[in-house]
């Protein structure tokens, strides 16, 4: 799943309309939209501005899970 489509399904799943995100980062609907369709070659900013205004962290729009210590601790212990 690209960084564009994860945005989307966000948006989608917390029944958010483009107008509504793109009114809280005061732009034009349009503007939003052709942002939400850059995925991979969006700035830290943007996707910062984007994961606030859907009230998702960037980890989640970049699907990156991270582990608490312990979990940490006993991937590593099962690596080595």
């Amino acid at each position: 799943m690209t960084i564009s489509d994860r945005i989307k399904k966000i948006r989608e799943d917390k029944r958010i309309k483009q107008s509504d995100v793109a009114k809280a980062l005061d732009m034009e609907r349009t503007n939003y939209h052709r942002l939400e369709n850059r995925g991979e070659k969006l700035t830290i900013e943007q996707l910062e501005q984007i994961a606030s205004a859907l009230g998702v962290s960037i980890n989640e729009i970049l699907n990156i899970e991270i582990l608490k210590n312990d979990e940490n601790d006993k991937l590593i212990k099962r690596i080595e």
